[in-house]
């Protein structure tokens, strides 16, 4: 399936974002994917991600949350620099941006019905957990690692409540950011609270497995899965 890429610009409360759009050739309609970024920004590896789900006949956007600082994007050979930019972002101001990206995807005519689903990696995991609960267009939520345990009262997590979204989530085992026993934490509070939800855990790999950008951490086997998993689950909940 052919791919069309451009840059999409909204105003927000900062400044204009842009937002880096990947849709199927001639405007074929398909539901539609918020791809939020993880620590690095929206990175070549994420716009390949965008056309990939293009590639799979789905409408992929994804925010430059970084668009209020003078860096965008950060090596992924940089991790302390990515992850101190990641710190600099407000929730209010989070919310703000992904709400209009959110409201943005949902208008185009390219994305049948409005549907709308969120996929988060690594750090970009928490602030797509934190906008499936607190907007209900948020049809299925999918994430990848990240910090989403019950470790503290601001943990997203404990608002599982609120989510209308299916959650399908992903981790590896020897993801740094969660250990297995928070994960488990994680499974006794969704099914707790009702939440439709479903968790991978890939045994031998670790955190940023999906990412090829990252040679040490990539876990080819573990990448190919989750991805086959994600689209099909996209689609499962978006058109049933």
């Amino acid at each position: 399936m052919g791919v069309v890429t451009d840059w999409a610009i909204i105003d927000t409360a900062v400044r204009p974002m842009r937002m880096y759009m990947a849709r199927p050739e001639g405007g074929t309609a398909g539901p539609g994917v918020l791809v939020v970024h993880d620590a690095f920004g929206v990175t070549d590896h994420l716009q390949e991600m965008c056309r990939r789900f293009a590639e799979e006949g789905l409408v992929a956007l994804a925010p430059e949350l970084y668009h209020g600082f003078a860096t965008r994007a950060v090596s992924y050979d940089d991790p302390a620099a990515a992850d101190a930019l990641h710190e600099q972002l407000s929730e209010s101001q989070l919310m703000d941006d992904l709400f209009a990206a959110l409201r943005f995807l949902g208008a185009r005519g390219e994305v049948r019905s409005g549907l709308c689903g969120v996929v988060g990696y690594g750090a970009g995991s928490r602030n797509a957990w934190m906008l499936a609960t607190r907007n209900s267009d948020v049809l299925a939520l999918v994430t990848y690692g990240g910090a989403l345990a019950p470790d503290g009262p601001s943990a997203p997590v404990r608002d599982s409540a609120n989510l209308v979204a299916p959650v399908l989530l992903f981790f590896g085992e020897g993801d740094k950011a969660i250990s297995t026993a928070e994960i488990e934490q994680l499974q006794e509070t969704l099914t707790n609270a009702g939440a439709d939800h479903d968790i991978v855990t890939y045994p031998g790999a670790g955190d940023g497995f999906f990412c090829d950008a990252q040679p040490d951490r990539y876990d080819a086997d573990a990448a190919s899965d989750a991805w086959t998993r994600t689209v099909d689950f996209i689609y499962e909940r978006l058109e049933g």
